[in-house]
């Protein structure tokens, strides 16, 4: 049921008797009052059109944004109270139009896209942390245990370890000396580097590596007139 409204424009047919804008701007009577016993009817009437008119907007505003009844009753308390309580209404219900809900925390913006254009944020802001496609990974998938035997895993599952180990023996395959990798590789070790270490190079002749598994790698090297083991840094790479 719509809110009744008591105020109605007065004279408003396309016929009323009424004066022209232009006469009732030029009349005397709009700045000094009519005067005693003789009012102009088409001239009162324009004043009661523009007044009534004024206050039925007025009055159907507050109807329609307040929801109650807007009563000719003289309580100007009453209606004063009712202007507030449309007006703020009003004001609350454009505001959330236009406004995000902080609850919502983002989620409400239309064109998210675009927000972060705006925003002066480039593709980076829309990536996801993680190893995947389109994700960025942060320094929590980077690894590393920086020692003399260390190790380091990289975001792409690449493992890299380092070490020094010893090297003897050759003409079989289990002649070279055996050595653990400082972490196993969960998957496979795929090349191995060796350097000989020490200022005597001629002591450790030929280096050369076989991978036994994951965990174990043997070094050999050919014969030379130094007889212990010597050693070697290592560096491997797996997965």
């Amino acid at each position: 049921m719509n809110p009744k409204n008591d105020f109605k424009a007065f004279s408003t047919s396309n016929n009323a008797n009424v004066v022209s804008q232009e006469r009732y701007e030029e009349s005397l009577s709009l700045y000094s009052g009519f005067p005693p016993n003789d009012v102009p009817t088409h001239l009162l009437n324009k004043a009661l059109r523009q007044s009534s008119t004024i206050a039925s907007v007025v009055a159907n505003f507050i109807a329609t944004q307040s929801g109650d009844d807007v009563l000719d009753d003289g309580d100007t308390v009453k209606l004063n109270t009712q202007l507030n309580s449309a007006l703020e209404k009003k004001f609350i219900n454009k505001i959330s139009d236009f406004a995000l809900e902080k609850a919502q925390n983002g989620a409400d913006i239309p064109d998210k896209n675009a927000f972060v254009k705006n925003l002066g944020l480039n593709e980076a802001a829309k990536r996801e942390i993680g190893t995947g496609i389109n994700q960025i990974p942060d320094m929590s998938y980077f690894t590393a245990n920086l020692t003399s035997a260390g190790w380091q895993k990289l975001p792409s599952g690449l493992i890299e370890t380092w070490g020094f180990v010893l090297a003897n023996g050759y003409g079989s395959l289990e002649a070279g000396y055996l050595n653990n990798f400082p972490i196993p590789f969960p998957n496979a070790c795929l090349n191995i580097t060796l350097t000989h270490g020490g200022y005597n190079p001629q002591d450790a002749g030929i280096c050369s590596v076989h991978v036994v598994n994951r965990s174990q790698f043997r070094c050999y090297r050919s014969p030379t007139n130094h007889v212990p083991p010597v050693g070697i840094y290592f560096r491997a790479i797996g997965y």
